[in-house]
């Protein structure tokens, strides 16, 4: 599988992911574009809340902030480095967002049931839209601080 990306104010791809608990094995299995790609035996969650289920969710960016105590931010960016402001074709975005709830049906995720975290707003954050449907999608990111 060759992975191709996306070009600044040109081309998106888009990297269609799936991640689901297989109710008879346990198993979590990670899917892109449909196609299982591997996954997480429940032993490795030692009797943890994810060798039944999940009750959390996340979706967006992370960087590592090594900074320390001494003030300072890193430089690395998040996504496509650039703010969500600048929108499609320029910034990183989640659509798209679903959860498959104990019974296998899946269901579309709200506004108000994300919990967004911009702790350093000036170097990352995200903005909410709405597709025509009215479903939630995201963009986030950012350069990072200097």
């Amino acid at each position: 599988m060759t992975l191709q990306s996306s070009t600044y104010g040109g081309q998106q791809i888009e990297l269609a992911m799936d991640i689901e608990r297989d109710q008879s094995t346990g198993n979590w299995w990670l899917y892109l574009w449909g196609t299982p790609i591997g996954y997480w035996p429940p032993s490795i969650y030692n009797g943890g809340v994810l060798t039944y289920g999940a009750d959390t969710l996340s979706w967006g960016g992370e960087i590592l902030d090594s900074s320390g105590s001494n003030g300072f931010h890193t430089l690395t960016q998040m996504g496509s480095g650039h703010f969500p402001s600048e929108g499609y074709t320029r910034a990183s975005y989640v659509r798209n967002i679903v959860y498959k709830d104990p019974n296998g049906n899946a269901n579309a995720i709200s506004q108000n049931q994300l919990h967004p975290q911009a702790p350093a707003p000036n170097c990352y954050n995200y903005q909410f839209q709405h597709d025509n449907s009215g479903q939630v999608y995201f963009f986030y990111g950012g350069p990072g601080c200097s």
